[in-house]
């Protein structure tokens, strides 16, 4: 189960680098609308995503 759940927070970690990469490139999902909440969910996105990597790698 709590494997499934880490999975499940790196998928969403990702899912939200990209939205925040694509408004950066082409401003559709979010309308462009501050560049500097793009940049802290790309951030926060690498963090959780390496967080969730680095426990994955723990429970094997």
């Amino acid at each position: 189960m709590s494997k499934k759940v880490v999975v499940a927070a790196m998928s969403l970690a990702g899912l939200v680098g990209a939205a925040a990469l694509i408004d950066l490139i082409t401003s559709v999902p979010f309308g462009h609308i501050s560049i500097a909440m793009d940049i802290t969910f790309l951030i926060a996105a690498a963090i959780v995503g390496y967080m969730a990597y680095e426990t994955l790698g723990e429970m094997k």
